[in-house]
């Protein structure tokens, strides 16, 4: 007997048991299949939860597509990898047995100054990484903390990943990125991937995951890091002269669009100058607080008591919100719905970093925004505040989320999965959103 139609997923159904992008359930997509009891679902103890760290996007985010690459508008172990006690000379950091692969960003932190970069060669138990900054680097040559938790990067017209990753027992202007990452699976194994059949208006057809390899997993917190974290690299720097670096991310956007707050609030007080930051600017009645853990607490310590909401923002109400782990006060004449942010509790990206660049949480608006489209005679639509634009390929793919399925030599006894997503970060109304961070 066939499922019944799946809601709620983004993938389409194909008629054949044929791995194609089209009928790939990604992450998000596989969580609808966990009411349904299906056999043969072998795998790891997942001791650190499924090792997603999306949040944003996944809840609240959306997609535009446009074809221009310049946006414009007016246990096993963990999933990702951090290293301690990496040296550095000049750009090149040593650490014997790392797994850093080329053209994966990195996050370095000494301590007290965390930056950004972009692995450009890899020779054993060195790596080479690349600055954004026309300066270079300027943390510390010792005892350094990478972690690689900070998205991927790749020229347009460039193979991916050079290497798959074994699994691990123990009037804005913005560019669009390219961030990929691929596994290979034996045909031995080709029992690592799960097919689901379903009915739709009738027909039937077939869903396929991946059962036991992370790809899927890593390849959506690299994107999300990616959606963040991304520095745009100055004029002279490494990064710019090797043709990288044209995004703009998220919190960049909201530094130079927004307010950075240092800190997290911890007095009911403070909040007052986050009331004025909102009254200066578009006074916007709800918004949003993305939150790591120790900031979750302290807004909740800071604030008197919890107040019964309306939560007429979310479709079955007060249910619907906490079901999506959000909780709701109101302060100042505006209700703050809060939530904790995996993104930036995972010790291994931003959790797992201290001082200058930390990130404790991130304010916005909810809903979205009227803005102009600057390629389209300045015409307005109404876009959500935080959103994604990427592209449909010559063949209509859908380049936000693209699976190529078998993109390995025929000869090779294996089955290459690739996984790209091309997209430009855009936050729209930024003034309206604050940054809290060190």
């Amino acid at each position: 007997m066939a499922l019944n139609k799946l809601a709620g997923i983004g993938a389409t159904p194909y008629e054949k048991k044929v791995a194609m992008p089209q009928n790939f359930l990604n992450a998000s997509d596989y969580d609808a299949l966990k009411m349904f009891q299906i056999d043969g679902l072998p795998g790891l103890n997942q001791i650190y939860g499924n090792g997603l760290v999306t949040g944003i996007l996944e809840k609240i985010g959306s997609v535009v597509y446009t074809q221009s690459q310049v946006v414009r508008w007016a246990e096993d172990r963990r999933v990702h990898l951090k290293y301690t006690g990496v040296t550095r000379a000049s750009n090149v950091f040593t650490k014997a047995g790392h797994t850093i692969r080329k053209n994966e960003n990195v996050l370095v932190s000494d301590g007290t100054v965390t930056e950004y970069g972009l692995v450009t060669a890899v020779a054993g138990n060195t790596f080479t990484v690349v600055s954004p900054l026309s300066a270079g680097f300027t943390v510390g040559t010792a005892d350094l903390v990478v972690s690689v938790l900070a998205g991927t990067e790749f020229l347009p017209g460039t193979y991916g990943m050079e290497e798959g990753l074994d699994p691990n027992f123990d009037t804005y202007v913005n560019t669009k990125t390219i961030v990929k990452d691929s596994d290979i699976i034996s045909k031995t194994h080709a029992t690592e991937i799960l097919w689901v059949k379903v009915e739709t208006g009738g027909k039937e057809g077939w869903f396929w995951t991946l059962k036991n390899s992370k790809l899927k997993t890593r390849f959506l917190n690299q994107r999300e890091a990616k959606f963040w974290l991304t520095q745009q690299a100055e004029a002279g720097s490494a990064m710019a002269t090797a043709g990288y670096g044209k995004t703009i991310g998220g919190f960049d956007q909201v530094r130079k669009g927004g307010t950075s707050y240092k800190g997290f609030p911890s007095l009911n007080t403070d909040w007052d100058d986050i009331v004025a930051v909102l009254d200066s600017q578009g006074a916007i009645a709800t918004n949003m607080l993305w939150l790591n853990t120790k900031s979750d607490l302290d807004f909740t310590r800071s604030i008197k008591a919890e107040t019964e909401l309306g939560y007429g923002m979310f479709q079955n109400g007060k249910e619907d919100a906490y079901s999506m782990d959000f909780r709701g006060f109101d302060i100042g004449g505006y209700t703050f719905l809060k939530t904790k942010w995996k993104f930036l509790n995972d010790p291994t990206g931003l959790g797992g970093l201290e001082g200058t660049g930390k990130v404790h949480g991130l304010l916005m608006p909810m809903g979205g925004t009227s803005v102009y489209e600057t390629d389209n005679n300045n015409a307005s639509k109404t876009v959500p505040f935080v959103h994604a634009v990427s592209s449909k390929g010559p063949d209509g793919e859908d380049r936000y989320m693209y699976i190529d399925p078998d993109a390995a030599d025929k000869d090779l006894d294996a089955k290459k999965v690739t996984m790209l997503s091309e997209f430009a970060p855009v936050l729209a109304g930024t003034n309206n959103m604050v940054i809290f961070e060190d």
